[in-house]
């Protein structure tokens, strides 16, 4: 099953791309395993699956500890909100965290890295719906952070992710990706930043709204249900 859904997928992707005049290559699918066992996720490793997406720094690491020789060549996601108490560890099991939602954060990944001598790559979470319930920045507040960020020497920004309110309306869902992609390139131009090697990452869409975040710019979709049921 994992199989045909991860080909399933990729030939949804492909589509997608093609009908944009898009390379489906420069689309990362990062698999969410956070809801499966050490077996699938390998089932899903062995089938192509270059890119696992953990949003739990307790439930992953006895997971991730289990396989982790299987898991040499995946890069590794954390997609959750992220405590300062848990920085350690997740910098100790994962390359790149999506989840920066401020500067204090920010520096303690710095710091945990730094420690450890592993840099790390980070994502802004940017809370583009301005929902109450969510995490992530608010407009206003990313080029300040983003300009703190760029002194940092360990944890190295590149890009941003958000995640659409959870409704029907496409035009909503539409709008949140358009906003993050528009306000990535935003920064880029008043901050002198050039987005291919700076900012290279939009990481938005995931199993029911993915082919949306892909006309609206994505790069990287982070996919559970679609792949793992």
């Amino acid at each position: 099953m994992i199989r045909d859904n991860i080909l399933a997928l990729q030939r949804h992707i492909s589509s997608i791309c093609s009908e944009l005049g898009r390379n489906p290559q420069d689309v990362i699918l990062v698999g969410v395993t956070k809801y499966t066992d050490q077996a699938k996720i390998l089932e899903a490793v062995q089938n192509g699956l270059k890119h696992i997406g953990e949003s739990r720094v307790q439930d992953a690491v006895p997971k991730l500890e289990a396989i982790k020789e299987d898991l040499l060549q995946v890069k590794k996601h954390f997609i959750g909100h992220l405590q300062t108490n848990k920085v350690k560890q997740a910098v100790a099991h994962f390359d790149i965290i999506q989840s920066v939602d401020s500067l204090k954060l920010a520096r303690e990944i710095d710091k945990q890295a730094g420690n450890l001598n592993k840099p790390i790559e980070i994502l802004l979470q940017v809370n583009i719906a301005e929902e109450e319930q969510k995490y992530g920045l608010k407009r206003d507040d990313v080029r300040p952070l983003i300009q703190e960020l760029l002194e940092l020497k360990n944890a190295r920004i590149k890009g941003f992710m958000t995640m659409a309110p959870l409704t029907d309306d496409e035009n909503i869902i539409r709008d949140c990706f358009r906003g993050l992609r528009l306000l990535r390139d935003e920064m880029a131009d008043q901050l002198k930043l050039n987005i291919a090697s700076d900012l290279p990452y939009l990481s938005m869409g995931m199993s029911n709204d993915y082919k949306i975040a892909l006309q609206e710019g994505s790069n990287m979709i982070r996919i559970g249900s679609a792949i793992f049921g």
